[in-house]
């Protein structure tokens, strides 16, 4: 942690696993509007059962009132996925 009499700077490294116990494929049968013709049937993909969260950022505190932060997000699932997440907050005390 980094401060000033006005300010502090917080960097942050966030690392988590997680695994889904619940979800499994879940089977769907469509109809298209007016309910005229064939239904069809649809189901989701099997969840990934584990995936690793990877991320990095910084907040910062400006005197007593004012708060901001930035933070980047990476989510590498089993099945060479991976999605990406930038935040930015403001936020202010009063």
């Amino acid at each position: 942690m980094f401060h000033g009499k006005s300010f502090q700077i917080l960097p942050e490294l966030r690392l988590l696993w997680q695994h889904e116990f619940l979800q499994n494929p879940t089977g769907f049968s469509s109809r298209l509007e007016g309910g005229h013709g064939a239904s069809f049937d649809t189901s989701t993909v099997s969840p990934n059962r584990d995936s690793v969260f990877a991320g990095a950022g910084v907040s910062v505190r400006i005197g007593e009132r004012w708060n901001g932060n930035v933070f980047y997000n990476a989510n590498f699932d089993q099945q060479d996925n991976i999605s990406h997440m930038v935040s930015i907050g403001v936020g202010s005390k009063f």
